[in-house]
């Protein structure tokens, strides 16, 4: 009798480290993860805003929906709630070791000053020198910023110890290829715009709302089908400009459009989307017609 009751105490107690090791491994795999949308809605017509709030829920929608691949993500939606509070979280990746971050929203520079900026859901500017010091625990290590101006430098810091760059601002590096796309290694991974970047309703190359589909195609195959970035970039491209692109390299967001601004790529962007924490490699506004 005492045998038998010892063999059963055996066994539960091995039940509950199965158990208890199971659910470590859970948290690992579903909950390190956070995707993180944003989007600022300052000076933006009706039908931008619902490309926006479209693409951010297709993304939101296949991060959520990743455990058949053996991963998963937390999300968090900030559509039409860009604020100061909430970009801040998002550097942090909202607390996650690992997170990816979309923005989408009007951008700037500061020519003289050499600082970049977004804006916040009320059209205040957000600097990337005041993004930097949310971001030190570098958990974000994908960011796409769909707005003007944030992907014109990598960045570093100035001679007077001011950051500068928001590939910089949001990873805490400057380790990164130059051309991410053709040359992909480096610490992170940074998409954004050099110049103009266009609203998500433009149409482009003969496409209505371009960039809102462009946006949606890559999430759909980095998401969905698991490809590295770079795949998902150009099966995106071929997917949105159907004729006119065999790949994001003879893409007209990549080659650069209408003579105001392109798509650039910054670091490692052989990375999926839930590698998180490894560094690779060694139509139209109501302020501006067709821009972010």
């Amino acid at each position: 009798m005492r045998k038998c009751l010892k063999q059963t105490f055996f066994l539960d107690i091995m039940l509950c480290l199965l158990l208890i090791s199971f659910y470590c491994v859970s948290i690992q795999t579903c909950f390190g993860r956070v995707a993180i949308a944003l989007s600022s809605t300052h000076d933006r017509d009706p039908d931008e805003r619902s490309a926006q709030a479209e693409v951010i829920s297709h993304m939101l929608n296949l991060a959520g929906n990743t455990s058949y691949l053996g991963f998963c993500y937390t999300t968090f939606n900030f559509y039409n709630n860009a604020s100061r509070t909430n970009i801040y979280s998002a550097a942090g990746a909202c607390g996650y070791p690992g997170g990816i971050v979309f923005y989408v929203g009007h951008g700037y520079t500061d020519d003289l000053a050499l600082q970049w900026c977004i804006t916040d859901n009320s059209g205040e500017r957000i600097w990337d020198n005041e993004i930097f010091p949310h971001s030190i625990c570098k958990n974000v290590f994908f960011t796409f910023l769909w707005s003007c101006h944030q992907g014109e430098v990598i960045g570093g810091s100035h001679l007077w110890g001011t950051p500068y760059g928001m590939p910089y601002a949001w990873r805490h590096s400057n380790a990164m290829s130059e051309n991410g796309y053709t040359n992909p290694v480096g610490d992170g991974l940074f998409i954004g715009f050099s110049g103009i970047s266009p609203c998500l309703t433009c149409s482009l190359d003969g496409v209505p709302q371009a960039g809102k589909h462009f946006a949606e195609n890559f999430y759909t195959y980095g998401f969905q089908d698991d490809y590295t970035v770079r795949m998902a970039l150009d099966s995106a491209a071929c997917s949105t400009f159907v004729g006119s692109a065999s790949s994001f390299a003879d893409c007209i967001l990549y080659t650069g459009y209408y003579d105001m601004g392109r798509m650039v790529v910054y670091g490692c962007s052989i990375l999926k989307l839930h590698d998180y924490g490894i560094v690779a490699g060694d139509g139209g506004g109501v302020g501006d017609p067709i821009e972010y």
